[in-house]
């Protein structure tokens, strides 16, 4: 009894397995992947994966021969979350979002796969379970007629044809006709100019000597010549003058009268209406 009672004791005290610890997902940035193949986007993804400088290099001399411009920037985005850029890094995941993502699979170990898989766990928070990487065709590159490539990390469209200007007829002027005409005809006016006074003063010269003596040759001038008299006018009046008294003959004993003066009367000239003065014996 007692030794059945210690195995069912020692029954009773076990204790249930217990659950394994879980660990949050790592969303920190890394290429763990690795590639299989020799093409560009696979030579590519190991520079990147070796270091961001080198990354850059292979970048700047292989861009144009990915597979086309939304490679391009999605390995951009990976050297700039290699640098610590991670702003940087979503702009051009986004921008190359605008492409699609058709023709990054069906192969997952493709070098395009394994950079877009390891941006979308990072920058977007998911596990990589749930990224996969369509089929389909791949954006390819914009080329101009030589076969020069727009490089979708520059403003400039390198595969635009070049702006040509207009060609400028050979006997075309800067300078509007009128204007040109204007120029001409003035230096004809002013060269006339000159001539035409020099010709007037010439006429004009011996005129001015010939006319200038005239003035000493002219008649007195009219001030000094004697006012006429008119002929309507009354003659003057002749001045009254005394007579010298004659000495009449006779005896020398004049009478009582002797030494005077005799006034003879006014003389009346019929028809004239004028009277004469008296005289003076």
């Amino acid at each position: 009894m007692g030794a059945a009672l210690l195995l069912a004791a020692c029954g009773g005290r076990s204790e249930a397995p217990q659950p394994l610890p879980t660990f949050a997902p790592s969303y920190d940035w890394a290429l763990v992947a690795d590639v299989i193949g020799d093409d560009p986007d696979a030579q590519v993804y190991r520079a990147v994966r070796t270091g961001c400088d080198p990354g850059q290099q292979a970048l700047n001399s292989r861009w144009d021969q990915l597979t086309g411009p939304r490679e391009v920037l999605l390995f951009a985005a990976a050297i700039q979350m290699c640098r610590g850029d991670q702003a940087g890094a979503l702009a051009s995941y986004q921008k190359a979002s605008t492409y699609g993502w058709n023709g990054l699979g069906p192969d997952r170990m493709s070098g395009r796969c394994a950079v877009y898989t390891a941006l979308t766990v990072t920058l977007n928070r998911v596990t990589p379970a749930v990224v996969s990487c369509p089929a389909g065709l791949s954006p390819a590159f914009v080329r101009s007629a030589s076969g020069v490539a727009d490089n979708p990390l520059t403003p400039e469209d390198e595969a635009a044809p070049p702006v040509v200007p207009p060609a400028v007829p050979p006997n075309s002027s800067s300078r509007p006709p009128t204007t040109t005409a204007k120029a001409r005809s003035t230096p004809t006016t002013t060269a006339t100019t000159p001539s035409t006074t020099t010709s007037t003063r010439a006429e004009r010269a011996p005129l001015a000597t010939t006319t200038k003596p005239r003035p000493t040759t002219a008649a007195p001038a009219p001030t000094t010549r004697p006012k006429p008299q008119p002929t309507s006018q009354q003659p003057a009046r002749p001045n009254t003058t005394t007579k010298p008294k004659p000495q009449n003959p006779g005896p020398t004993d004049m009478g009582p009268n002797d030494g005077m003066t005799t006034t003879k009367d006014k003389s009346t000239t019929p028809g004239t209406g004028m009277t004469g003065d008296n005289e003076m014996d």
